[in-house]
């Protein structure tokens, strides 16, 4: 069938780890050339920033543009919870030790092909995970997030409190975001 096909083409191309490092970086090497030239804090979320809005994408731990879900008429800034594709109801199941397990051995592998020692990587790897781990059952279950009335709102002071190493009104005012605009938090 057509699914089987499309199953069978997907696994064939992640399976091709020779394939993969023969075709390199791709359209990715200049944004990720531009994140490693970074020496500060600030530089990296201004360049993370920059490649969202000229790609699309979001960030690891950012924000979005919607409805109010208490006044329809006008729109609001959502700081978002961590996109990090475990949440809190895979880390609450033990049986997903495993999964997790195989997630902090990529990241290891991946840090070592940055550069860092295998005991360094190891180390930061667990901090990786402890981190996903720790936003993960800090955040809502899917169906909490869904209820509007369980968004905390925060003016732009409350979020700078929160992003202290980041100049937030700079970082909006970078992606023409009015930094008077009512914030809101899903915690």
């Amino acid at each position: 069938s057509r699914y089987e096909k499309n199953i069978a083409a997907l696994y064939s191309t992640i399976s091709d780890r020779d394939g993969r490092e023969k075709a390199g970086l791709g359209t990715l090497k200049p944004y990720l050339e531009r994140i490693e030239k970074c020496a500060t804090v600030q530089e990296y979320v201004d360049t993370m920033f920059s490649i969202c809005m000229e790609t699309g994408t979001g960030i690891y731990c950012g924000f979005g543009i919607g409805g109010d879900p208490f006044e329809n008429k006008r729109y609001v800034i959502s700081l978002c919870p961590p996109a990090t594709g475990a949440g809190r109801q895979y880390f609450e199941n033990s049986a997903n030790a495993p999964g997790i397990e195989s997630l902090k051995k990529y990241y290891g592998e991946m840090l070592v092909l940055y550069g860092r020692d295998a005991g360094t990587a190891r180390t930061e790897s667990e901090q990786i995970i402890g981190l996903i781990r720790n936003l993960a059952l800090h955040s809502m279950y899917k169906y909490e997030s869904m209820n509007p009335a369980n968004n905390r709102r925060l003016d732009i002071d409350g979020v700078e409190k929160l992003y202290s190493n980041v100049n937030v009104r700079e970082m909006l005012e970078a992606g023409k975001i009015n930094t008077d605009a009512i914030v809101e938090l899903n915690a």
